[in-house]
C-alpha cells in the first residue's frame, strides 16, 4: 500500500476543468431548484408539526431557503416527507423564494421541473383545480402560473400548467396537460413537466403520457414580476421532493433526465 498526504490550501481552488462535486446526483449547471424532505441537508426539521418560519435549505448552492407559511404541515417521522392535511389556498403554503430566482421568462430557456407526492387513497380533497406546487404571480391569483402541478376538479388527477403568450402575442392563460386520473393516489408519484416554447409535456413516474403542441400553448413565458414560488397545503398530500432545471443551460434531454430522476428515486419514497 503506497502512502498518501492530504493538504489543506490557503487559498480557494477554483481550477475550472475540475467536475463540481454536487450535493445530489441530479444536480447540474442548470439547476435553478431541489428540495428533498427526505434529505437531512435540505429539511434541518426535528419530526412532527411544523411553525411558522421552519426553512427548508436549497440544495442549489446558492439558492434561496424555503420557510412555513401557514398551518397544517407536519414533517413525518424519521424523515419520510412533509404531511399537509389541507388548508387555506391563500396563506397556508411553503415559500420558496422571489421570482428573480426562478423566473424563466427572461431567457425563454427550455425547462424541466419535478414534483415528488401522494394523495390518499380515499378522503381527498375535491375542490376544483387545487394548486400544489406552482410559481404563480402574484400569489394566490388563479390562472396566472408561469409554470406548476395542480390536481384537477376530481381532486385526484394530476395537471401541469403553464401561462404566457403565444406566438401571436396574445395571451395564453394556464394552459393545462393532464395525466392519467388518479396518478398519485395511494403511492408516491413523480409528476414532471417539460415545456419549450409552443410545447407542453407532462410526464408521470419518468415517462411523458401527453404533451400539447397547439397555437394555444405558450411561445413566451409569463414574466414573475412579484411572484412566489409555493407548495400549497389545500390538498391533502405527502409532498417529497422538488426541483426546476434550466434544460437549455444543461443541454440535458427532458426525456432522458425524467427517466433518471424517477430511477434515481422512486425507491425512497413510501
Amino acid at each position: 500500500m503506497t502512502n498518501s498526504t492530504i493538504q489543506r490550501s490557503a487559498t480557494a481552488y477554483t481550477s475550472s476543468a475540475t467536475p463540481k462535486l454536487y450535493r445530489d446526483p441530479m444536480l447540474n449547471a442548470g439547476s435553478l431548484l431541489m428540495f428533498d424532505f427526505l434529505d437531512g441537508y435540505s429539511n434541518q426539521n426535528v419530526d412532527g408539526a411544523l411553525s411558522v418560519g421552519a426553512t427548508f435549505n436549497n440544495m442549489v448552492d446558492g439558492g434561496p431557503s424555503a420557510s412555513v407559511n401557514g398551518a397544517g404541515f407536519s414533517s413525518l417521522s424519521g424523515k419520510a416527507g412533509i404531511s399537509g392535511t389541507g388548508g387555506s389556498y391563500g396563506t397556508d403554503y411553503i415559500d420558496f423564494g422571489a421570482g428573480a430566482s426562478y423566473d424563466l421568462s427572461g431567457s425563454n430557456d427550455e425547462y424541466l421541473m419535478h414534483y415528488w407526492f401522494k394523495i390518499p387513497s380515499s378522503g381527498y380533497t375535491t375542490t376544483s383545480g387545487m394548486g400544489l406546487f406552482e410559481f404563480m404571480n402574484p400569489l394566490a391569483t388563479l390562472n396566472l402560473a408561469q409554470w406548476g402541478v395542480q390536481l384537477g376538479s376530481d381532486g385526484k388527477t394530476p395537471e401541469v400548467i403553464v401561462a404566457g403568450k403565444k406566438a401571436d402575442g396574445t395571451t395564453a392563460t394556464s394552459v393545462q396537460v393532464t395525466a392519467t386520473s388518479g396518478a398519485g393516489q395511494g403511492a408516491p408519484c413523480l409528476v414532471s413537466q417539460h415545456w419549450k416554447p409552443g410545447q407542453c409535456g407532462i410526464g408521470i413516474n419518468g415517462v411523458i403520457v401527453s404533451s400539447q403542441i397547439s397555437t394555444t400553448v405558450p411561445s413566451f413565458l409569463l414574466g414573475m414580476t412579484g411572484g412566489r414560488c409555493v407548495l400549497y397545503n389545500i390538498a391533502k398530500a405527502t409532498h417529497y421532493r422538488m426541483a426546476l432545471e434550466d434544460l437549455t443551460v444543461s443541454g440535458n434531454n427532458a426525456a432522458v433526465q425524467m427517466a433518471a430522476e424517477y430511477a434515481a428515486n422512486a425507491s425512497r419514497f413510501t
